[in-house]
């Protein structure tokens, strides 16, 4: 039945003002939910496909909030409504302005729209979730988001540990196993997903009480599950003290009597609700999937989460202060604590401290465990003065627990990340880094999505020696606050805290205002107080806590750098200013106009044509017959997820109707008929904008997948569409050969990719390495017929050598255009001028040659400023610096690289962990000391300083590489020269058990 009387008369204006805000108000839930739960395999990066959701949804709910403000000619929020949306419209102006005066407007235009996207998701969440129905509604989308997004995660735990790849599995996507037994669920990274799970926790957590749940239920059921996962990590993954495989049948029973109790908790008097039951178990298995990302920042952010909310509830739901506590009971409880405290922090101490105490430590980062350790114990010794204090009442005793949970769990994340402590000290060298990144532009900041460029100007050796790589990217600076302040210095870094604070402030006036207005319990209840007149106080709680867990979360992360958790920086904020702005005039019935449901339809149809026109292939990879799919499996598939998504919204709407008819005149005003047609005049810009960002966002889509394909094209070096490569093509699975048909080889996808996403760096850089590779290949032909007397063709061949190159060239200057210190680009320029340079001189150009040469200095002198662990780039500086004799230099540069490859990596491994690199280094150091006084007549009585030097250098070249036929020959040869003949026997027996055939060491 239509809840409204068919006599009112409504516009044509009006019906479209309605219809914009019926859409907001299923958009916006729905928009959550698939962001959340999105992932597509082949594109280059799985989540590329929550970026454009983010992009379009965003894009789709501004235009229609904005149409709706322009047909019915009013603005979405009065003058007294500033107070609330001043922080908002501060943040986005401060992302906007900063990005206007950054240099690289290009790369960074990206996090410039995100924080567009996120500010615009704030403020039509803060004017649009208004009434009872909105409010519901998000919090079931939201709660749904979590069941699909845990229940892939319960999927993935499972077969992580039941059903380990190689073998089969229940997994049942190409990326199964992609982190070992690490859970990352539908967000293709665990410290994404667990970002997720941290501003889930509180969510769920106001769930389970909202239904009348006991407040020791679902800490009762997590402790169930704590030793469920432990159960079965210690007896599939051999953690915590490993697993006797004679004890199995002793374990199967263990888990099988966890898992039936964890039910019986999950289920036992729940009453009528069977909700309680599945919030339970939503809860526990939420834990589960945390724990499986073994994730130690997101960790840390659950324990804030959990215990934030728990102190909201006794703070604000629970009036546990007026329960006193005599004296004597109340002082045994404290000393009770104290021990308990006190036992946390004596075992933190002998885990952590006393080691430091036994002699050198060789795990990296475990020097600073020390300090979490003191915090610890400097918490636990307050708390206790503070409960000594007066007065003694049931709630402060509370929060005394609560502090000893929140310590033992922070210690007992220590104990078992602290096998795993290379992230922490990777981001206390990238926290200095960013903050000398702050200190060049601190008043106004760099720009928004600056630091990915910047970095590598600042990042620290110590980085790279860490990782024990130098092509990496790091693109966050590990704290969302130290970002922040990088991005847009301390006025924007102000202003950021504005935002936070107000909603922060709104969200505690929320709970107070809902605390005085609700009778009170029995002095000995200690269940959830009955709020049936407005239960809006827990959606509150569940937001107010997972936006405090998110910020504590965030100085160990930069989860809103990323749209899969970034979405919930903007949401979050809003919904707490929303539910404050909105609670003296809540909205308790909306009205429904008939064709209600036809706006739902449209939204499942809007994202069924988004997807077939993005060209999604959702077809199941059992289905796939031939291993190619058909346009017909395409579109039937991409229709069912829309069919799909309509079910979803019915389903989810259902209790949603209003029980009665509202009338459309109460909640939908006349239109404002002042300039009504100059506001008309805006609608086509406004499409024309829409239109434009998404296509924009699908262009990036686009691009992406064909990053993809390049990528394997370039492994399988097929550079272009060529009948050289056609055998090849036929041994590659259908769709790629279709995909070779359609557009060619690896640079016709890279191509594809500058086209529709020319701010994309890696595409650039990539597309330099093909022809720089390619250009080698030529040339080396070109040799070949030369060699053979076959000069047109050397010719020809040299000529198109030389064009690849070019082509390599200005890839690479697109590339530093965009990013001037992206990666290895200042290496890859200058080998691309030694290839050159050799060119030359292989056809007698001696003068372009060493023009050539410089050029190479002067990039690989670049990368060094960047990078000074890489030994490559070290022997391509002294190559050229040896062709003009400066040999002191050349030695002075291998020690440089000597100290970092050794120095400053024993500094952080405690142990020699690149005894290639040391061997490498030093052996080039042994002959460079050598060949200074090998033409003197006898450097050898008494031996020069230079032969002493290579004495050293290649006995540590030995050492470290004891396979190292040259160093123990040079070594022999040195040290009989001195005369010391048994060391040099012993060299010499050693390289002769390597090259026994070598006529040399037989005559020894």
């Amino acid at each position: 039945m239509a809840s409204q009387p068919q006599t009112e008369n409504i516009s044509i204006s009006q019906h479209i003002v309605y219809i914009c805000s019926r859409f907001i108000a299923y958009s916006l839930p729905l928009f959550f939910f698939l962001v959340v739960n999105s992932f597509y395999l082949k594109t280059y990066d799985s989540a590329q496909i929550k970026i454009t959701f983010t992009q379009m949804g965003a894009t789709v709910l501004a235009f229609a909030w904005l149409v709706r403000a322009l047909v019915e000619g009013k603005l979405p929020f009065s003058r007294k409504d500033m107070v609330y949306v001043a922080p908002f419209l501060a943040f986005l102006a401060s992302g906007v302005v900063v990005w206007l005066h950054t240099p690289f407007k290009d790369w960074s235009l990206e996090e410039t729209l995100r924080r567009v996207f996120y500010v615009i998701l704030a403020l039509v969440t803060l004017a649009e979730i208004h009434s009872n129905e909105r409010m519901k509604r998000l919090w079931r989308w939201l709660i749904a988001a979590a069941w699909a997004a845990i229940g892939y995660g319960l999927i993935q735990y499972i077969d992580g540990r039941f059903m380990r790849p190689p073998g089969p599995g229940i997994d049942p996507f190409i990326w199964r196993g992609a982190f070992g037994p690490r859970v990352f669920s539908t967000f293709g990274n665990p410290n994404f997903y667990g970002n997720f799970l941290v501003i889930l926790t509180p969510i769920v957590l106001a769930s389970v009480l909202r239904e009348k749940g006991s407040i020791a239920r679902p800490f009762i059921v997590l402790g169930l599950a704590i030793f469920l996962v432990v159960s079965i990590d210690k007896m599939t993954l051999g953690l915590f003290g490993g697993f006797d495989p004679s004890l199995g049948i002793v374990f199967d029973a263990l888990i099988i009597a966890l898992l039936a109790i964890f039910v019986y908790a999950s289920t036992w008097r729940v009453g009528s609700s069977s909700s309680l039951s599945m919030y339970l178990i939503l809860f526990a298995v939420l834990f589960v999937n945390l724990y499986s990302t073994e994730t130690k920042g997101a960790w840390m952010g659950y324990i804030a989460a959990i215990g934030v909310t728990v102190w909201l509830i006794f703070e604000y739901f629970l009036h546990f202060e007026e329960h006193l506590v005599e004296p004597k009971r109340y002082f045994g409880l404290v000393v009770g604590l104290a021990c308990f405290l006190a036992i946390d922090i004596l075992l933190m101490v002998v885990a952590f401290v006393l080691p430091l105490f036994r002699g050198p430590v060789d795990q990296i980062g475990f020097q600073i465990l020390w300090i979490p350790t003191l915090l610890f114990a400097i918490v636990s010794v307050l708390t206790i003065l503070w409960l000594l204090g007066k007065p003694w009442n049931l709630k402060k005793l509370i929060y005394g627990f609560l502090v000893f949970f929140m310590v033992t769990m922070g210690g007992g994340v220590l104990q078992f990340a602290k096998g795993r402590l290379v992230s922490i000290s990777f981001r206390m060298f990238t926290w200095i880094s960013t903050w000398e990144m702050v200190r060049t532009n601190p008043i106004l900041g760099n720009g928004v999505g600056t630091f990915k460029i910047i970095y590598p100007a600042f990042r620290r050796p110590q980085i790279i020696a860490l990782e024990a790589r130098s092509n990496t990217e790091t693109d966050h600076a590990e704290d969302e606050y130290l970002e922040v302040w990088q991005d847009e210095g301390i006025v924007g870094f102000g202003v950021f805290l504005w935002m936070v604070f107000t909603a922060l402030f709104l969200g505690f006036k929320q709970l107070r205002w809902y605390s005085t207005h609700r009778a009170q319990d029995g002095p000995r209840s200690r269940k959830m107080l009955n709020i049936e007149s407005d239960p809006r106080s827990y959606e509150v709680m569940g937001y107010l806590g997972a936006f405090i867990g998110a910020l504590i979360h965030w100085f160990v992360d930069v989860s809103i750098r990323f749209v899969s958790s970034g979405v919930f920086s903007g949401f979050l904020p809003g919904v707490l200013v929303a539910y404050a702005r909105n609670h003296d005039n809540p909205v308790i019935i909306e009205v429904r106009l008939p064709y209600d449901r036809w706006i739902r339809a449209g939204l499942a149809a809007f994202w069924t044509i988004i997807l077939l026109w993005l060209g999604v292939e959702l077809v199941p990879q059992s289905l796939i017959v031939g291993g190619d799919t058909s346009q017909g499996q395409i579109w039937f598939w991409t229709i069912a997820a829309g069919l799909g998504i309509y079910v979803l919204i019915e389903l989810l709407e259902m209790g949603l109707k209003p029980e009665k008819e509202i009338r459309f005149s109460e909640q939908y005003g006349p239109i404002n008929s002042r300039h009504f047609g100059l506001r008309l005049m805006g609608l086509p810009i406004l499409l024309v904008a829409c239109l434009w960002t998404i296509k924009f966002s699908a262009d990036q889509f686009w691009g992406d997948v064909h990053h993809n394909l390049a990528i394997f094209f370039s492994k399988e070096a097929i550079w272009n569409k060529s009948p050289i490569y056609d055998a090849h093509i036929m041994n590659l699975p259908p769709d790629i050969r279709s995909k070779y048909q359609e557009t060619g080889g690896a640079l016709d996808h890279y191509k594809e990719v500058v086209k529709m996403n020319r701010a994309f760096p890696m595409a650039h850089y990539f597309t330099g390495n093909v022809y720089n590779d390619w250009g080698s290949q030529i040339n080396g032909e070109s040799l070949n017929a030369r060699a053979k007397g076959d000069m047109e063709e050397a010719l020809r061949l040299k000529e198109k050598s030389q064009d690849m190159w070019n082509k390599a060239e200005a890839a690479y200057e697109d590339t530093k255009r965009l990013a001037p210190n992206y990666v290895q680009t200042h290496h890859q320029m200058g080998l691309l001028y030694v290839k050159r340079a050799e060119q030359a001189a292989q056809w007698g150009d001696q003068a372009l040659s060493k023009q050539m040469y410089q050029k190479a200095l002067a990039n690989f002198r670049l990368y060094m400023m960047l990078d000074p662990v890489f030994v490559p780039n070290y022997d391509h500086i002294v190559q050229i610096l040896l062709m003009d004799g400066k040999v002191d230099e050349s030695i002075r540069l291998y020690k440089e690289a000597l100290y970092y490859n050794y120095d400053v990596a024993m500094s952080i491994h405690k142990i020699n962990s690149f005894p290639d690199r040391v061997a490498s280094i030093a052996l080039s150091l042994a002959k460079l000391n050598f060949n200074q006084v090998s033409h003197l007549p006898n450097p050898f009585k008494p031996p020069a300083p230079q032969v002493e030097e290579a004495i050293k250098y290649f006995q540590m070249a030995a050492e470290n590489d004891p396979k190292s036929l040259e160093a123990w020959k040079g070594l022999g040869f040195l040290l009989e020269k001195v005369g010391k003949n048994p060391e040099a026997q012993v060299a010499y027996h050693k390289a002769l058990e390597l090259a026994p055939g070598d006529p040399d060491l037989k005559r020894k």
